[in-house]
């Protein structure tokens, strides 16, 4: 992440595969660091593409990808943050009823009172 032309590299590597990856359990520490330190621009596309996966649901569900939500919760602003909070919200009901899910929500309701 130290070096821009290797993060540049990665990320052309990756792209399309940000969600398959995010539900490894090894790859998913990958995408978690690419979201949290590899700089606004980059971390807003992999979100976006996250949201345009069609398994975006189930990364909210999974054991590993509820991490990757929560970094990304954490690198996300403007309109990247507003589609992951939509994500978030649409599927509010399923996600009480799991653990992982249950993650995510703890995560959003704690700095919701940090902010207060």
């Amino acid at each position: 992440m130290r070096i821009p032309e290797v993060t540049t590299g990665l990320l052309k590597q990756f792209k399309g595969c940000f969600a398959p990856l995010s539900c490894n359990k090894y790859a998913s520490n990958v995408v978690e660091k690419f979201l949290l330190e590899s700089g606004e621009n980059n971390s807003e596309t992999i979100i976006m593409e996250l949201l345009k996966s069609r398994s975006a649901p189930r990364l909210l569900l999974d054991p590993f990808g509820n991490f990757v939500i929560q970094s990304a919760l954490s690198a996300s602003k403007g309109h990247a943050r507003d589609a992951l909070l939509k994500l978030i919200q649409v599927n509010e009901r399923l996600m009480q009823s799991n653990l992982y899910g249950k993650k995510i929500l703890a995560t959003l309701e704690k700095r919701k009172l940090q902010k207060a």
